[in-house]
């Protein structure tokens, strides 16, 4: 316990968004993983590094009543895993900047880069 404690920690200091998902909680750190743990502290998984650059945020969706996670970054991507499996579904690389910000909306995520554009990627992921 104390080893696993220690280990908690230090990955809580270097969070850079948490994300309440059911009884879990999503979060991804300043380095490229998305991490989900259990209410009580304990680490349920790293998944696996998809990013190529610091992780700056992530956003909940639901479609056709499925649980997405979509998390953006400094690579310029937004990546979407499915949240029961918890597997990588798709990389959408639609950004020339960081994107810095996501927010979901009934029909779809609205995704904010520091290129000065605003998208909206539809639920079916395939169009902004």
């Amino acid at each position: 316990d104390a080893q696993e404690s220690r280990g908690l920690g230090d990955v809580y200091k270097r969070q850079s968004m948490m994300l309440p998902v059911g009884k879990e909680v999503w979060c991804c750190a300043q380095h490229i993983c998305v991490c989900t743990w259990e209410e009580n502290g304990l680490l349920v998984e790293q998944l696996e590094d998809r990013h190529q650059g610091r992780i700056n945020c992530l956003v909940l969706s639901f479609i056709n009543g499925e649980e997405y996670v979509w998390s953006g970054s400094f690579d310029k991507t937004i990546l979407v895993w499915h949240v029961k499996s918890r597997q990588f579904l798709r990389e959408i690389i639609s950004h020339k900047d960081d994107v810095c910000c996501l927010y979901s909306v009934e029909k779809g995520v609205y995704s904010g880069s520091r290129d000065m554009y605003i998208n909206l990627w539809m639920h079916d992921m395939t169009s902004k």
